[in-house]
């Protein structure tokens, strides 16, 4: 924009640009109407003067040429009569004298003046002749009419119509000229209408897209700023400034975006802050509650030992009270550890195959005493067209169906609870489901229903408040409810009852995926493990493939005790080399791992037997991740089975058995009994426990303790490759190395180490890399705690 723009605003720029159109309008108007004026004077002029002059001209000539010539031709050839003849001689001579004043009255040219002398002087000539003429016409002599025009009349007349026919040549020829030099001067106004014109087009084109851009980049530069707040970035920098008016706007905008940045500054302090001192209180809370609720566990125990000996009949009701208030208390706490799970935003839910009919006929049996106690009926109906299989969690359904009936027998001293589960549609495969529970009780005011669901909400029982509950238990179900996508509903009348209702959908579930409780596994161990070489030559060698040591230590125990020999290597490029060689029987691998994967790994195997004519070899997976995406996944790139990390003994065992059986290799018969057997459990969801540390290394301690150790050394190398893939916002790297941190701590039985990196995990995977950074803290503690526990030096 130039520097007179930039002086200028915008309503002005647009007046002066408007009143240069308008001026050039006006000019453009004017030099027309001129131009049309000049054109009616030429005209006026040319009749005026060209025309009339002409008219006179011929006039005279005509009447000297044709009316007194004419005359004495017609009266000597007897056309016309003697004294009609001196009548026709008489008109022209006069009109001859009024024409000739008239053309002496008009302002001739000098050219013109000199023809009309001319003329004058040669008039004398034609007047004696046409006098002459008219005195023989009155005479009435044929004869001298007869000579006088053959020998006087032309040569008199004849100079006068010359001379009057080259004056309005002249005439003719001054016209043009005038209408030349008119229709030049035209041209001229027409050029200087269109140098106007387009001069005025220019300025108004060059000012105008200037205008105009400074109009569109500024509207764009404020939208962008508009974007750039909504979005709250307040420090992105401008790509344009306006002039004139919307640069006031614009500065104006970034002023605001300036106050909002500080006032955002401050509202970040400030919400820090307090989140700092929810956390800290939420800590304080869960801290408290997890240390409360260990001696409270022993005395509730202890308490339920206590019951079981002779007491008398005080004594026995003075510990059934210490139990309810134990048990109580219990409740208590484990509603303080969920509340501050839900204010730290990690109350998660943990979804999973569930017979819903069997949890609701379980959760309700679970009170039948209490309502057999206070002489109650506890019944309960469920909708035959329920599902088989649901996908849910089964403790917090439990949780919510057992705060509902726990609050039914509370607050209702006779009549019955009924507990009802309805399907009220099915949709594809889903189904949406009702679990009510309905009582007898004193019922709910309107008043306490509107804050029923608020943490530490109680309701009130004729002016008394129950102190037997945290008031935290309706809140929490409230939002496990909307965790699951449902809602719970609420209907009561005072004096009638109430009824507790949870509105879910759930996904149908495979009925073979449930869960089934079986007998802790019965390991025989077959034989001593052989030498790798032995192993080798046998053909029951294994190349174990896993990138964390520890993993790979743990696992080379397992299968030295199950009476098997291995080789291992640290990545799946380094199985590959060492699987070409042909010395192994069976590959056991990590999925995720660096250079190649266990996918690719597997994959690549499949390919060389194929195309060599080679046996299939089994292939099994060994992943923390357990989930049917990552199952089937391992079976598309080749793998035969998969087991999940921690695998029991009984469980690699049992799978080792079907794809390598040891019977092969010696006379022993060799036996498996395992939950990992029944044909209904799925690979990778068995509830076998994983053999403990102890176990594992058969009480050597020091055995234990290097193992801790190199895991303690190993998850803090992966600790700080995590840490570094976090500062670089690379969630891949981060989610592969909290897996191989959670599949290395599962095996050495690190529970909160596992937990953590489970979160992780998960949240890598969602690229929710803030909640990462949360959990790397508490997995960095948790590690610590381990480290300090097994007396691991923090340095080692």
């Amino acid at each position: 924009m130039n520097p007179l723009s930039r002086r200028l605003s915008i309503r002005v720029q647009l007046q002066v640009l408007f009143g240069l159109l308008l001026l050039t309008g006006f000019t453009v108007l004017a030099l027309d109407e001129i131009n049309l004026r000049a054109d009616i004077a030429t005209l006026g002029r040319v009749r005026d003067d060209s025309l009339s002059g002409l008219r006179l001209t011929k006039s005279i000539s005509d009447a000297y040429g044709l009316d007194i010539v004419d005359t004495a031709f017609r009266v000597r050839n007897n056309l016309m009569g003697w004294d009609q003849g001196i009548e026709v001689v008489d008109d022209a001579r006069a009109g001859i004298e009024r024409d000739w004043k008239s053309l002496l009255a008009f302002s001739l040219p000098v050219e013109q003046s000199a023809v009309i002398g001319e003329v004058s002087k040669a008039r004398i000539s034609a007047d004696r002749a046409a006098q002459k003429l008219r005195d023989i016409l009155l005479s009435k002599d044929i004869g001298a009419l007869g000579n006088f025009a053959d020998t006087e009349l032309y040569p008199a007349i004849d100079p006068v119509t010359s001379r009057f026919k080259f004056l309005a040549d002249l005439k003719l020829l001054d016209t043009e000229r005038e209408i030349r030099g008119h229709i030049d001067s035209a041209r001229r106004v027409d050029w200087w209408r269109i140098v106007l014109s387009l001069i005025t087009l220019t300025v108004v084109m060059i000012v105008g897209r200037s205008i105009l851009r400074n109009v569109y980049s500024g509207v764009e530069s404020l939208v962008r700023l508009a974007q750039l707040a909504r979005d709250r970035d307040f420090v992105a920098p401008t790509r344009y400034t306006p002039e004139g008016e919307l640069g006031e706007v614009h500065t104006a905008l970034l002023a605001m975006r300036h106050d909002l940045l500080t006032y955002e500054n401050s509202l970040l302090e400030s919400e820090a802050r307090a989140l700092a001192a929810s956390k800290a209180k939420s800590s304080f809370l869960a801290a408290m509650s997890h240390e409360i609720r260990t001696p409270m566990v022993g005395v509730a125990g202890m308490l339920e030992l206590l019951a079981q000996t002779p007491l008398d009949t005080d004594q026995r009701e003075q510990v059934e009270i210490v139990q309810n208030s134990a048990r109580s208390l219990l409740q208590i706490i484990g509603d303080i550890l969920d509340f501050s799970k839900i204010e730290a935003g990690k109350l998660e839910l943990n979804p999973a195959p569930i017979d819903l009919r069997e949890l609701v006929r379980a959760s309700t049996n679970n009170f039948l005493a209490t309502a057999s106690a206070k002489a109650l009926k506890l019944d309960c109906t469920i909708d035959p067209r329920i599902g088989a299989a649901h996908l849910g969690d089964a403790m917090r359904l439990r949780q919510i169906l057992s705060n509902f009936l726990s609050n039914a027998l509370k607050f209702t001293e006779r009549g019955e609870v009924q507990v009802q589960m309805e399907r009220l549609a099915s949709e594809g495969q889903r189904e949406l489901i009702a679990l009510r529970v309905r009582d007898t009780g004193i019922g709910i005011s309107a008043e306490d229903r509107e804050r029923l669901f608020q943490p530490f909400a109680q309701t009130l029982d004729g002016g008394a408040r129950h102190q037997d509950s945290t008031g935290l238990g309706l809140s929490i179900c409230g939002h496990l409810a909307g965790l699951m996508g449902g809602e719970i509903t609420l209907e009561s009348v005072i004096g009638t009852g109430t009824t507790f209702s949870l509105i879910v959908r759930l996904p149908l579930a495979d009925r073979g995926l449930l869960e089934r409780k079986m007998p802790l596994a019965n390991v025989v161990t077959p034989r001593t493990a052989p030498k790798v070489a032995e192993a080798a030559r046998e053909g029951s060698l294994i190349l174990l493939v896993d990138d964390h040591p520890t993993n790979r230590a743990v696992i080379t125990r397992q299968l030295n005790q199950l009476g098997y020999a291995c080789e291992t290597a640290v990545d799946g490029e380094a199985g590959w080399q060492a699987w070409r060689s042909g010395r192994y029987a069976l590959l056991l691998t990590d999925l995720h791992m660096p250079r190649r994967d266990g996918h690719s790994l597997a994959a690549l195997i499949r390919a060389d037997e194929q195309s060599r004519g080679l046996a299939r070899a089994p292939v099994i997976a060994l992943s923390a991740n357990v989930s049917t995406e990552e199952v089937e996944r391992s079976r598309a790139a080749g793998i035969d089975d998969f087991l999940a990390k921690p695998a029991s003994l009984a469980l690699l065992g049992s799978t080792l058995q079907r794809y390598l059986p040891l019977n092969r290799f010696t006379d022993a018969q060799t036996g498996f009994t395992a939950a990992g057997d029944d044909p209904n459990v799925p690979q990778g969801y068995s509830n076998t426990r994983p053999m403990t540390l102890y176990e594992l290394t058969r009480g050597d301690a020091t055995l234990e303790h290097e193992l801790i150790e190199d895991f303690v050394q190993s998850t803090r190398h992966d600790l700080a490759a995590l840490n570094a893939a976090l500062a670089g916002n690379d969630a891949d790297a981060v989610a592969r190395e909290s897996h191989r941190i959670k599949g290395a701590s599962g095996l050495v039985g690190a529970t909160t180490i596992n937990t953590c990196a489970t979160h992780i995990e998960a949240a890598a995977r969602a690229r929710d890399l803030a909640s990462v950074s949360t959990h790397a803290n508490d997995l960095d503690v948790a590690l610590n705690h381990f480290a300090a526990g097994h007396r691991i030096d923090k340095q080692a």
